[in-house]
């Protein structure tokens, strides 16, 4: 009888649920064998929470995608928020005072100084000078017919950095009222900007 009961129990041991293959599974991955835990288990348990993390974050991400943010299907290449078209490096004033570096006037009977055009001269300036180590470099309608270029600064430091790189320009900057306007004594005039 002791032989039969056994026999049974190990062919019942010998069986293997899927309860306790999963708690097996578990318990090897948390680090615990089978006579007791094991001192990687901190490890274990560590890296185990990273991986739940990491998958949580991307699987939260892609079922969130669209929903979070506005950023609501459609043209991806779509701007979100209205834009009113301008020209490149014409922009808000960057600080209240700044050098006036070339002026550019409008004559209404001259095709070559339209405001279209005066517009254009002082962008294409503010974009040379801005590649070229001046990045707050912005053209403005400076009054009514008059677009101007304008390069900011903030405090005497860089009022006297600004100045200084302005000064070693190379002589072949490609603006003709720029050259002309450097030929001057007290170039570059700083104004206080409205």
């Amino acid at each position: 009888m002791l032989l039969g009961s056994r026999s049974k129990s190990r062919s019942r041991g010998s069986k293997k649920s899927l309860w306790s293959t999963l708690l097996r599974t578990v318990d090897g991955l948390l680090g615990r064998s089978k006579g007791g835990r094991s001192k990687q288990r901190g490890a274990s348990v560590s890296t185990i929470l990273f991986a739940c993390g990491l998958v949580g974050a991307f699987g939260g991400g892609f079922v969130l995608g669209e929903r979070v943010g506005g950023a609501g299907g459609g043209d991806p290449l779509q701007a979100r928020a209205p834009q009113r078209p301008g020209f490149m490096h014409e922009d808000a004033k960057l600080a209240e005072f700044g050098f006036v570096v070339s002026a550019y006037a409008v004559v209404p009977d001259d095709p070559d100084r339209t405001e279209q055009r005066a517009r254009q001269r002082a962008s294409d300036l503010a974009k040379y000078l801005s590649e070229n180590g001046l990045p707050k470099s912005r053209c403005r309608e400076w009054r009514e017919g008059l677009w101007v270029t304008v390069v900011y600064y903030e405090g005497d430091a860089e009022r006297d950095h600004t100045r200084a790189v302005l000064l070693n320009l190379p002589d072949d900057v490609p603006d003709q009222d720029f050259r002309r306007s450097r030929a001057e004594t007290d170039w570059p005039q700083s104004y206080s900007i409205q």
